[in-house]
């Protein structure tokens, strides 16, 4: 199994394949996407417990959509419109992912009441 970086990683390419087959522009690997495994490393616990369960689940999606996307542009087909749907979904997970590691813990909230 590889490890969560490579994972987040590997999703982050196949996030790319689909943007391009939806014709979308590349997005870099930079910022809070790319400090994502080393935050959510650092708040640890139900946070990074959450967060690979999150990246299972994403995987589980993409994977299969990705497949059925490469088939379709095999046959010389549009994957615009699919791929547009996948990106979107894509796009949902991983936001949701990368608010794992933004949120502040919850004692960083009572200190700040």
């Amino acid at each position: 199994m590889l490890d969560f970086e490579a994972r987040w990683h590997a999703l982050h390419a196949a996030g790319q394949e689909i943007g391009a087959m939806a014709a979308l522009a590349a997005e870099p690997l930079a910022g809070p996407i790319e400090e994502f495994p080393r935050r959510i490393a650092e708040r640890g616990g139900a946070r990074l417990a959450l967060a690979r369960d999150g990246l299972e689940d994403l995987d589980a999606i993409l994977q299969p959509g990705l497949a059925a996307l490469r088939m379709i542009d095999a046959r010389g087909q549009d994957t615009t419109a699919p791929a547009l749907a996948l990106w979107r979904e894509f796009h949902a997970l991983r936001s949701a992912l990368l608010d794992l590691a933004q949120q502040p813990q919850p004692s960083e909230t009572e200190a700040a009441v």
